[in-house]
């Protein structure tokens, strides 16, 4: 007869006699940690959520770059940028699909750049054609610089 060893004080100890396992006393599975924050364990895609959203106009003036962060994921998850003229209009629509990391940074192109007035960045979350979240952030072009 031989005799397990004990890893963790919840399992206890075991025999083995021959082919077959004869449990000493009531043994418990530990449970398995991947993550010490759970707040970093993957999601399922109904459970994700965006983190952050970080809008940066670019001197130029005529560019805005929009951040992303979302939540671990299992299934690569898909979003809408959307950016508002302050009148409500839409001044640029971009999905991103089935993005690769948590964290996407893309440069979205201003037409016809408002200096000053508050514009709207609406970010969607969608899975499955539903829509999941939406978050908007506000924020104002500045007067275009050139170059030196």
């Amino acid at each position: 007869m031989v005799f397990g060893k004990i890893y963790n004080e919840s399992i206890r100890p075991f025999a083995i006699e021959s082919s077959r396992c004869i449990i000493a006393q009531e043994t418990r599975v530990p449970d398995i940690m991947f993550f010490e924050d759970q707040e970093e364990a993957p999601r399922l895609p109904e459970q994700v959520e965006i983190v952050e959203i970080q809008v940066r106009p670019l001197p130029d003036g005529r560019r805005v770059v929009v951040q992303v962060t979302l939540t671990p994921f299992i299934e690569q998850p898909s979003f809408d940028v959307t950016l508002l003229r302050p009148d409500g209009t839409q001044e640029h629509t971009l999905s991103v699909v089935h993005a690769m990391e948590r964290t996407t940074a893309l440069t979205l192109h201003l037409r016809r750049p408002d200096p000053a007035p508050e514009y709207i960045a609406r970010v969607e979350l969608v899975h499955e054609g539903r829509l999941l979240q939406t978050r908007k952030v506000r924020f104002t072009v500045p007067q275009a610089t050139s170059p030196q």
